[in-house]
């Protein structure tokens, strides 16, 4: 997925890279990959998990729902989101915007559990700018209040996972080796994964059958014993 982004962000330039950075387009490889996870951590039918989302008060950009009922429910929402130019402009903006969304979903659909992926830049795609300094400072006092980690979390995200990436001149993803942002532990892929799958398999419906299978001759006579 980072691969797929840094080859869109390299073969643009000027306008044409403000362009991409602001279409739906960059983040969708990203967008692909976190769904994909979601089958293989959580176990997750595919069927069960719908992206961009239109709901009653947000889109949102992946939904997994419970259809044990024969209706979609609504259990867990994601966010993504990623910032990787006009960094220092955009991102308390962009934290305000995040904080508003999980407001409205949590007072919309109460029983919603939230979550958040946000991609950064190490570097802003448009100044040059080594960025490290900047998260050091604003992610844990901006966007980290926004995450809640156990608890009701009527106005805060249930799980995040916060990831500072750059790309090469090749448009190859690396991880920065001087990247000392310690507080990004508590939010990486493992912490995510692992705080996601406690909160889907508490609410999960756990059933031995159900009546479309056992709609078949055959799997009603095992049912029966018979």
């Amino acid at each position: 997925a980072l691969r797929i982004m840094g080859k869109l962000l390299r073969e643009h330039r000027g306008e044409e890279l403000v362009k991409i950075i602001r279409s739906q387009k960059l983040v969708r490889p990203l967008q692909l990959y976190v769904a994909y996870e979601v089958s293989h951590q959580l176990g997750i039918e595919p069927e069960n998990i719908l992206l961009e989302v239109e709901l009653p008060v947000k889109n949102v950009d992946i939904l997994i729902v419970d259809n044990t009922s024969g209706k979609d429910m609504p259990l867990l929402s994601i966010s993504i989101r990623t910032q990787v130019a006009s960094i220092k402009k955009n991102f308390t903006n962009n934290v305000n915007q995040l904080q508003g969304e999980v407001v409205s979903l949590k007072n919309y659909y109460p029983s919603l559990f939230t979550a958040l992926v946000y991609l950064f830049s190490k570097v802003d795609m448009t100044t040059g700018e080594d960025c490290t300094s900047y998260y050091s400072e604003n992610i844990p006092h901006k966007l980290l209040p926004t995450i809640g980690y156990g608890g009701n979390n009527r106005d805060r995200f249930d799980a995040a996972l916060i990831l500072v990436r750059e790309w090469n001149d090749e448009g190859e993803p690396v991880s920065p080796s001087d990247l000392r942002l310690d507080f990004l532990r508590s939010y990486s892929p493992d912490a995510f994964w692992a705080k996601l799958s406690s909160l889907v398999g508490e609410t999960r419906i756990k059933a031995r059958y159900r009546l479309s299978l056992l709609m078949q001759r055959n799997e009603q006579e095992k049912f029966l014993g018979n």
